[in-house]
């Protein structure tokens, strides 16, 4: 889903406004380089790891390390290992993972919520999902391809898995000191009377 996504908005960045030669350009993005507004249509997987190699290929990975891995080239030079070993460590030292995808569950949602407002003290809340809109909708991963992504992120299935126990386990520690903890903010006044305090983003003990 995320591959796809990405896809479909860098389509959507690229064609809108676009006419003539530039719009040409934008239509490689697509199987046969035409576009069928009414149908479905797929993805030219070549064109795009060849000119979207970093979102192609692991791009978790590349984005929890530092630029240098980050600006690898597709293959990571045979050094996967390595890099995703460097990429767990520094996802272990996150101070909250939230999980976001496109078609959240509900839970999700709320579990999402609760550490922005409860684990970062935030009032407002992050978008979930990037919706689908205009002609991109129509556009998506021949079957085939979609194995051929999964091969090459194999390392971001592991960093995928990891950050989903890493965000259960953040979850319930927040709901334990909701739960159990003194009332928010309570730390202010403790402080005022000269009782040091440890907070948890808006939760004090």
């Amino acid at each position: 889903k995320r591959m796809s996504s990405h896809y479909q908005h860098l389509f959507e960045e690229c064609i809108r406004g676009k006419k003539g030669v530039q719009k040409e350009k934008c239509l490689q993005m697509i199987q046969g380089g035409t576009l069928n507004e009414n149908g479905i249509n797929y993805f030219n997987i070549t064109f795009m790891i060849k000119w979207f190699d970093i979102i192609s290929d692991n791009y978790y990975l590349r984005s929890i390390n530092d630029q240098n891995i980050y600006k690898k080239p597709f293959g990571m030079e045979g050094k996967g290992n390595e890099y995703l070993k460097m990429a767990l460590d520094n996802l272990h030292n996150f101070d909250w993972v939230m999980v976001l995808h496109a078609g959240q569950a509900d839970e999700e949602i709320i579990n999402t919520d609760l550490i922005t407002r409860q684990g970062l003290g935030l009032k407002q809340k992050f978008g979930h999902s990037r919706k689908q809109k205009g002609i991109s909708k129509n556009i998506r991963l021949d079957a085939k391809d979609v194995e051929k992504l999964k091969e090459v992120n194999k390392y971001d299935e592991v960093i995928w898995q990891e950050a989903k126990r890493l965000n259960a386990l953040d979850v319930y520690s927040l709901k334990k000191l909701t739960q159990n903890g003194l009332d928010p903010f309570r730390g202010k006044q403790d402080i005022s009377s000269g009782v040091e305090s440890k907070c948890c983003g808006r939760i004090c003990t």
